[in-house]
């Protein structure tokens, strides 16, 4: 391997790490816009387990088997661990996102 092979080499690797470091350092604005995101995932998600029960109440009022309701119910309460999950994890994720931003720019300045 030549000396020029392995100095370009060392430098594209260089600028991949940069440009990683660049992605993960996400602007401010859209790291508040995916905590609020994530809160309203949550928030709905609470707001869905609530509504489950009034919405069975109207769907158990159709005559049908008793298979198909627990179907109905369970697939009414995956969709609503999804929202929290969801949500959750956004919250997390993007939490520490922005602690991680905060802690860039406090070494910088």
């Amino acid at each position: 391997m030549k000396i020029e092979d392995l100095r370009n080499s060392i430098y594209y690797y260089l600028n991949f790490a940069r440009i990683l470091t660049n992605i993960a350092s996400m602007d401010k604005n859209k790291i508040h816009i995916q905590l609020v995101w994530g809160a309203l995932l949550v928030l709905m998600g609470i707001a869905f387990f609530f509504q489950i029960p009034q919405a069975m109440a109207r769907i158990v009022s159709i005559e049908s088997s008793t298979l198909e309701i627990g179907f109905v119910y369970f697939c009414l309460y995956l969709i609503d661990l999804g929202l929290l999950v969801g949500g959750v994890k956004k919250l997390y994720a993007n939490y520490m996102l922005l602690k991680k931003t905060d802690a860039a720019d406090d070494n910088i300045t």
